[in-house]
């Protein structure tokens, strides 16, 4: 009788933690970023980067990410994105018209404490001349470090 109750409790903490754990997490961040260029050191852009959404971590499958972004003028709605295990987010949007549209790509290792977006153009990223947007960043060095931490793969020079 006491190994049953005992199991039942178990049982029951797991549940509890598996809840918790799993319960969607209010994300409500602001940032001063930097958008640069990878090739020319003289582009680059100082933006108000704003997350507003909600953050679910689960146990067995890629964390979501659901809500909006605005970054500097321009707003990403309805972003609803699955984060792998290394922090790589596909960002598409719903632009409002009849398509989402991909953005770009979120590197973030801990629910955008710092965080870099590879921005696409024509629908795609160039690893040796893209646009990157990092945050926190004061400046491009700032910026490059962190880019450069989340991105270490992909970033060539």
């Amino acid at each position: 009788m006491k190994d049953k109750k005992t199991l039942i409790l178990v049982v029951v903490a797991l549940i509890i933690v598996l809840a918790i754990y799993s319960f969607p997490n209010e994300i409500k961040k602001e940032f001063t970023g930097l958008k640069y260029r990878l090739d020319d050191a003289s582009e680059e852009k100082r933006v108000a980067i704003k997350i507003d959404g909600w953050y679910t971590r689960r146990l067995f499958q890629n964390d979501q990410f659901q809500g909006t972004i605005y970054i500097g003028d321009e707003k990403l709605s309805q972003v609803n994105s699955y984060v792998d295990k290394e922090g790589e987010i596909l960002v598409t949007f719903d632009d409002e018209s009849e398509d989402f549209k991909s953005f770009g790509k979120i590197y973030s290792l801990d629910r955008f404490k710092e965080f870099t977006i590879a921005i696409f153009e024509n629908g795609e990223w160039d690893n040796e001349e893209g646009i990157i947007l990092s945050a926190p960043a004061k400046d491009r060095e700032d910026a490059v470090k962190i880019s450069k931490s989340l991105m270490e793969s992909l970033i060539t020079n």
